[in-house]
């Protein structure tokens, strides 16, 4: 029986990786926050034209910021469970370039028939993304097993809380309405869905209208249901950070994989 667990935990981890890569990471995911009173009208055109340019330069005024990140999806990789993920977001501004160190540690909990028997168990992944606009290093533990793959920097490849690149590529694989403003954690937030041209499926974004930062997004399922919410909290616009914080470099016992033509 223990074997048999073991196979459906690195299964179902590695899974979840991928899912909690596409969610987190991607710009955007299908998302929905509360639900809204449809009958408050969005507003789309130049009204959500003027709230992007609002937020694109709220974001040029940030240099830094760190935050502490939680997650919730609802599934464990396609079994019955779900998982939580508790990290911190970190960024830095530097010559036109944005480092970013993301690190993740999720939870899961694991539904799984055993011997006829419906078993209910947990087991965690650690996930650290760390880029300094050149190259991403992708740190992942499984298991007792580390492995750091080094690869050419992708802006998909990593989460994305604000800025010009992040709202081109919602606008862009989008249709955007701006919902009417909310306050997230005390902040003054704009609202934006985002409805995707390619299945339908809706994505609700948060953003701090004060520094242009996303606060939240969350993945609304078939049944209207909250699928994955991904929240920042407890921002800090002056957070000091090591020197080698935005890089990552070879270390004993963990497996090192450089996928870049270049050296660690």
């Amino acid at each position: 029986m223990n074997e048999h667990r073991s196979r459906i935990t690195v299964t179902v981890v590695l899974i979840v990786s991928l899912a909690l890569l596409g969610g987190v990471a991607g710009f955007y995911c299908r998302s929905q926050g509360p639900m809204f009173d449809r009958d408050r009208r969005a507003q789309s055109g130049p009204q959500m034209a003027a709230a992007i340019q609002e937020l694109v330069d709220a974001w040029d005024h940030v240099q830094m910021a760190s935050a502490k990140v939680d997650t919730v999806l609802d599934a464990a990789g396609g079994l019955e469970g779900g998982t939580k993920g508790e990290g911190r977001y970190d960024f830095l501004k530097d010559n036109g370039h944005t480092s970013i160190h993301f690190k993740l540690t999720n939870m899961l909990r694991i539904k799984s028939p055993e011997e006829g028997e419906n078993v209910e168990y947990w087991t965690a992944e650690r996930l650290i993304f760390v880029t300094d606009g050149a190259v991403l290093y992708r740190f992942v533990e499984q298991s007792k097993h580390k492995t750091v793959t080094k690869v050419e920097y992708d802006p998909d490849d990593i989460l994305q809380v604000g800025g010009r690149l992040l709202l081109d590529a919602l606008q862009r694989d989008n249709r955007l309405s701006l919902m009417p403003d909310q306050t997230l954690q005390g902040k003054d937030v704009y609202v934006i869905e985002a409805e995707s041209l390619a299945d339908g499926s809706k994505t609700i974004h948060y953003f701090d209208k004060a520094t242009g930062i996303r606060l939240k997004m969350a993945e609304l399922d078939q049944s209207g249901g909250d699928y994955l919410t991904i929240t920042l909290s407890e921002l800090d616009l002056s957070p000091q950070f090591e020197p080698d914080h935005f890089t990552m470099t070879p270390s004993e016992g963990v497996e090192w994989v450089d996928e870049t033509s270049g050296t660690p």
